[in-house]
């Protein structure tokens, strides 16, 4: 039986352990420092900041009879994959009075 630490081949690793200082609305410099370690340690600031943004969700390819086919874009997908994990990792560390003012967010480039 595979442990709870183990990941399919491929998948992301986690960010890491949850925070023990939720952010309030007092605690901010104390959250940071706990969050963005992990964050840079998993290299997702350019996600975060807005550096890296998200490929288009489709892309057009030439087959060898030379017509084009639009496909998923697989770095999209990769893209949606760590920005989720990322937002995630945001989101449960925050306070339940600070989460509900983004909890409509879907990325977390606009946390």
């Amino acid at each position: 039986m595979a442990s709870s630490s183990s990941f399919p081949a491929g998948a992301p690793p986690l960010l890491g352990a949850p925070v023990s200082e939720k952010l309030t609305r007092e605690n901010y410099i104390l959250w940071k420092a706990q969050v963005m370690p992990a964050i840079r340690g998993s290299n997702l600031v350019a996600i975060l900041d807005g550096t890296l943004q998200a490929p288009r969700a489709t892309m057009k390819v030439v087959k060898d009879d030379k017509t084009k086919e639009v496909v998923p874009n697989p770095e999209h997908a990769k893209w949606m994959a760590q920005d989720q994990q990322l937002l995630l990792y945001i989101l449960n560390s925050l306070t339940s009075d600070v989460l509900a003012q983004v909890a409509t967010l879907t990325t977390s480039a606009s946390v």
